[in-house]
């Protein structure tokens, strides 16, 4: 049996959901809540928190991965190593580096660079999801209306040959965690009574993709399936739920197909939500209503609106408002930050939370390109490709990890600039005697002891540099390479200065940027393992390896675990999952911003999927979906609030250009008559915007 659970994002859908998994543990009979990955950990503690002691004998919170893994280990499944999203990009490198001569997409060339991986991993990625395997795409190049359309032909044949090829190096040695789903529906399809005991919860999902569909439709042949899906009643025609109302179809049909029966649940009590004005006012976000009534608030600050000047003015505000209703009575816990892409704030709102004495845990995960560490290693190379010009010696000297201090640094500096010097000059054995002074120098003047200082810090800088460049020289194959960058490394003793970094950092009271750094070593050590594993003996130049490297590094993220329980909860609309939150500030609420303007940088445009959808190829167009996923978005991260909610725009951006507030924002103004109103930060009184030393 399909039981859909619909309901709102508080009270009874949920309750009645979770009274079920009770009922059966109550009863001693097995049970299983299938969530999105990034909400497994949080929602085993809600549940741990929900039943008693003995639960964990017959109730598991699962996601997808784990539940294939706990079937394999039943049932036996897939062998051998799988493969992390860093191999994978460098399996994918490999292909285009491979097959370049003969794509359209590469137009030849001999450099692939990140962005090309990405758009490659995208389109296959996108494939997976419809479930459209490399040898099914192959037959549609001879398509004769595919032919007629020479792009759309040049799209399909060069990912045909791409996904065709990746498969092939990525299985001669792989798993694919993309693959488990498929294994698994197989698994079962061959072993009827495995799972038929354990009735099937899922939580969480806006969407699936086919090869879950085909899974969820061989449970449904065995055993109840209970979904709970975010729709409340009284927003049961809004177009931000379009999503969800396929889902449900989708849903509906293989239950038929599977002979299975129906049995629908609509709850739209908010027991949870304390303030009504949330409820109605969330209901009626994007609701294009020719009459409505006014809702008026219980609480003045059940929803607020304030303009800020910018982004740095924004981040300042809400970190001190957070501390004042923190000194008021409120625990860090009770808060969360939500903007559309979190890290875009990244610098800003962490900075601002944390000189305001806010602890809390970001949500996003760290971009390693923009580590120091990484970027010496990116000078270092361009030093070297280039002949050591002037501007790439300065620029790894000025990295902080290179070895040498500031001030020695800028001594150097002044030198070089004074005297031009590049190229051989830097790397000649014979000591500069020229006067630091320049040309116009008094000759009685007595720079002596300055001229060793510079030749002093020219050698600690330039020597290991040098070594590095003849070891490249002698560098053939990726596992050369690889080498070499590691020996360079020791010789400046990267790990060492790292370590001192997050000594640094650690007392200055910075411990989410310490622990980043005391990670990178190892972080730049396994890289290095990856890409000998999956190149070793390609052979490689200076170029092609420093390609593979940055390919690499734009794909690794380095995260971090909350650091107290009692924290802010800061992250991006798409990813949080936010229960329990008693306020929400959602910030960057700017037009095309928050809600974000829906954009389609997918590998097939609309057009093309029109047209493959309408030959019979598993492709739809998407841009409703986004452009309804993006209201959603919103739309959730607002009624995630049980008490307030705190809407924050910028009049200009980080350019000072002037932008435009969204139009939810006069939207939630009309829907209160007014009550609710932007208000300007920066007209308030100081002693409501200052709460910090």
């Amino acid at each position: 049996m399909l039981k859909i659970i619909k309901g709102g994002f508080f009270g009874g859908g949920r309750d009645r959901m979770k009274a079920m998994i009770g009922a059966r543990v109550a009863e001693k009979k097995h049970s299983y809540l299938i969530v999105p990955e990034q909400q497994t950990v949080m929602t085993e503690l809600e549940m741990s928190r929900e039943l008693d002691s003995t639960a964990p004998l017959y109730f598991e919170v699962t996601n997808f991965t784990r539940l294939a893994n706990t079937t394999f280990r039943a049932l036996g499944g897939v062998s051998g190593e799988y493969c992390t999203k860093s191999k994978k990009m460098l399996i994918m490198w490999r292909t285009l580096t491979e097959l370049s001569p003969i794509l359209t997409m590469t137009q030849g060339r001999r450099e692939i660079s990140a962005g090309l991986v990405e758009r490659a991993m995208s389109a296959i990625t996108d494939m997976q999801l419809v479930g459209i395997d490399a040898s099914e795409l192959s037959t549609w190049v001879d398509h004769d209306d595919v032919r007629a359309d020479k792009r759309l032909f040049d799209k399909i044949n060069d990912l045909s040959k791409i996904y065709s090829l990746y498969n092939t190096l990525l299985h001669e040695r792989y798993s694919d965690t993309a693959d488990d789903i498929a294994v698994m529906s197989d698994k079962l399809a061959k072993n009827r009574e495995f799972l038929s005991d354990s009735e099937i919860f899922i939580e969480g999902f806006t969407s699936f993709t086919e090869t879950q569909y085909r899974l969820l439709s061989l449970l449904l042949e065995r055993t109840d399936l209970t979904v709970y899906l975010t729709v409340p009643k009284s927003s049961e025609g809004a177009f931000e739920y379009t999503e969800l109302h396929l889902t449900e179809d989708k849903l509906k049909n293989i239950s038929r197909l599977a002979n299975a029966d129906i049995k629908l649940f609509v709850e739209d009590t908010n027991r949870s939500q304390k303030s009504e004005a949330i409820s109605e006012i969330g209901a009626l976000l994007f609701r294009n209503l020719p009459k409505y009534d006014k809702i008026s608030l219980q609480n003045k600050d059940d929803i607020r609106i304030f303009e800020c000047q910018t982004p740095y003015d924004m981040c300042e505000f809400l970190a001190a408002d957070i501390k004042r209703r923190v000194i008021g009575g409120a625990r860090f816990s009770d808060f969360a930050i939500v903007a559309r892409d979190g890290g875009q704030y990244r610098g800003l709102i962490d900075t601002a939370l944390s000189r305001s004495g806010v602890t809390f845990y970001m949500s996003e995960k760290s971009d390693v390109s923009s580590f120091e560490a990484i970027k010496l290693i990116y000078t270092a190379y361009a030093a070297i490709r280039r002949g050591f010009l002037r501007e790439d010696v300065m620029t790894y000297a000025k990295c902080g990890l290179s070895g040498i201090s500031r001030e020695a640094c800028d001594e150097l500096e002044c030198y070089v600039d004074t005297w031009q010097i590049g190229g051989s000059r830097f790397t000649d054995e014979l000591d500069w005697n020229m006067n630091p002074r320049g040309y116009n120098a008094s000759h009685a003047s007595d720079e002596s002891e300055r001229l060793i200082r510079i030749n002093k810090t020219r050698r600690e800088l330039l020597l290991p540099l040098c070594r590095f460049a003849d070891s490249l020289s002698s560098a053939h194959t990726v596992k050369d390479h690889a080498h070499a960058l590691l020996d360079f490394l020791l010789d400046i003793d990267l790990e060492g200065a790292l370590a001192r970094r997050s000594a640094l950092l650690t007392g200055l009271g910075e411990t989410r940027y310490a622990e980043e750094n005391s990670r990178l070593w190892k972080l730049i050590c396994d890289s290095l393992d990856a890409i000998v594993e999956v190149s070793a003996d390609m052979p490689a130049d200076a170029d092609s390896f420093a390609g593979q490297l940055k390919v690499l590094f734009s794909f690794a993220e380095i995260g971090s675990i909350p650091e107290a329980i009692d924290s802010v909860t800061v992250g991006s609309a798409d990813m949080l999952r936010l229960y329990g939150k008693s306020h929400v500030y959602l910030i960057g609420v700017n037009a095309g911003e928050f809600p974000a303007a829906a954009t389609d940088s997918s590998y097939f445009s609309e057009r093309d999927k029109i047209l493959l959808g309408s030959l019979g190829l598993a492709i739809k167009p998407e841009m409703e979906i986004r452009s309804s996923k993006e209201l959603y978005f919103f739309s959730r991260a607002f009624n995630y609030a049980s008490e307030s909610v705190t809407l924050l725009y910028c009049a200009r951006d980080n350019n000072f250009k002037s932008i435009l507030p969204a139009d939810v924002i006069g939207k939630i103004s009309r829907l209160s008559g007014g009550e609710v109103s932007a208000v300007r930060a920066a007209s308030l009184g100081v002693s409501e915007r200052i709460w910090s030393a």
